[in-house]
């Protein structure tokens, strides 16, 4: 349990440097990350949940990243002298063996687990340019990155719940109190994710003048009025 659990984090951790990388926040939905193999479908929600993704799903093995070994010059110099190229132009070509005690093995030449950095590119059948790949302690993940247009909604209508619940603790309403809103926003965001807004925020969408909290808010520069009572 403890191994599965530092494996997920593990995970987790690497998804939200591709998401800092791609400068994508974390509230953005996405539809999918990968891993390299199977986990039950308990850390799979877990997964999910934490990184904000629709779906986990794992690496065909045609399409499975590329591993490197990338020897620092600077520390293995005054090991190993004259062939020092010839250890990094090999481990780059892949020609390496990865040694039980953490170590790896460039021909007859070992490398001390911190003389070296694994590395893992796209292979070349997995040509996804939307797919980022981040690795860390010999895990490998992958994240796409592309917002589609309902990805982009469904981002907006979370965050026009965050701002409705900020606003309800405003209005001193209690967490438990039913309201009306009257929001002005783009019709496809209301029309698609209603449900989902009035659900989240014990409300119900209504007309009405004399409200408790008048406030107005913008996300990614698309300006909304939002009335409570």
């Amino acid at each position: 349990l403890n191994e599965s659990m530092k494996e997920t984090q593990e995970i987790i951790t690497l998804w939200l440097a591709c998401r800092a990388n791609s400068k994508i926040r974390v509230r953005q939905p996405l539809s999918y990350a990968k891993i390299t193999h199977n986990m039950s479908d308990y850390y799979k929600e877990i997964l999910k949940e934490e990184l904000n993704v629709k779906d986990i799903l794992i690496f065909d093995e045609k399409e499975l990243p590329k591993k490197i070994c990338k020897p620092n010059a600077r520390l293995i110099g005054p090991k190993f002298g004259q062939n020092v190229k010839f250890i990094i132009s090999e481990a780059k070509a892949w020609n390496f063996k990865e040694l039980e005690n953490w170590n790896v093995s460039v021909w007859e030449f070992v490398l001390e687990m911190w003389e070296f950095e694994i590395e893992f590119i796209s292979a070349e059948t997995n040509s996804n340019p939307t797919e980022v790949i981040e690795s860390w302690n010999w895990i490998v993940v992958a994240l796409n990155t592309e917002i589609t247009e309902s990805l982009k909604t469904e981002w907006y209508a979370r965050d026009i719940v965050r701002q409705i619940q900020e606003s309800r603790k405003e209005a001193w309403y209690n967490v438990d109190d039913r309201i009306k809103i009257n929001l002005v926003w783009a019709e496809n965001i209301v029309s698609a994710f209603w449900d989902y807004i009035t659900h989240e925020t014990l409300s119900q969408l209504d007309s009405f003048e004399n409200a408790d909290l008048v406030k107005d808010f913008t996300i990614r520069g698309n300006d909304a009025k939002r009335l409570n009572s």
